[in-house]
């Protein structure tokens, strides 16, 4: 892995599932405590434009490139990274060819982001 390309600072967060003590909702919050923040590589893969509540909103499929950790690999699908102000939820994390040299982070930040 190229350590030129792993230009941005990154934060990954935790999910934190609970009730609301009044009504008993789901509530989803982030731990940012037992985040943590990394050198990456954030490469947009592709992006789409679509109606919502009568406006346009945009989604981008983003992939967050890393060195491989143990913390790092332990983010599921529930996390969430935070890089430039904007927030991609992680679909998908890969060991690439299994090596334990690199962390490849499918993500989507806008536009059906939920």
């Amino acid at each position: 892995m190229n350590a030129g390309a792993l230009r941005h600072r990154v934060t990954f967060q935790r999910a934190v599932d609970s009730q609301d003590a009044d009504i008993g909702e789901p509530v989803r919050s982030w731990d940012e405590a037992n985040g943590v923040t990394v050198y990456a590589a954030v490469e947009p893969i592709r992006g789409q434009e679509g109606e919502v509540a009568g406006g346009v909103e945009s989604s981008i499929d983003t992939r967050i490139r890393a060195r491989f950790s143990p913390t790092l690999q332990a983010f599921t699908p529930k996390d969430r990274a935070v890089w430039d102000g904007r927030y991609y939820n992680v679909i998908e994390v890969r060991d690439i060819e299994t090596r334990a040299r690199e962390l490849h982070f499918y993500c989507r930040s806008g536009l059906n982001a939920g």
